[in-house]
């Protein structure tokens, strides 16, 4: 197993933990559909998965 060539952006996957709490409310209704997008950070933890 290896790790995949740009496994250091994972770390940026950590935004979206800062953004969660404007994913949850964009997803209830109450906030603007935007903030949901926001939940693209959390693709950048893929690199982290090592490839076979």
């Amino acid at each position: 197993m290896a790790l995949k060539k740009y496994w250091y952006l994972g770390f940026l996957g950590v935004i979206g933990v800062w953004k969660l709490p404007l994913i949850f409310v964009a997803v209830s209704g109450f906030g603007p559909w935007t903030d949901a997008l926001n939940a693209g950070w959390f693709l950048w933890f893929l690199n982290f998965i090592p490839k076979i």
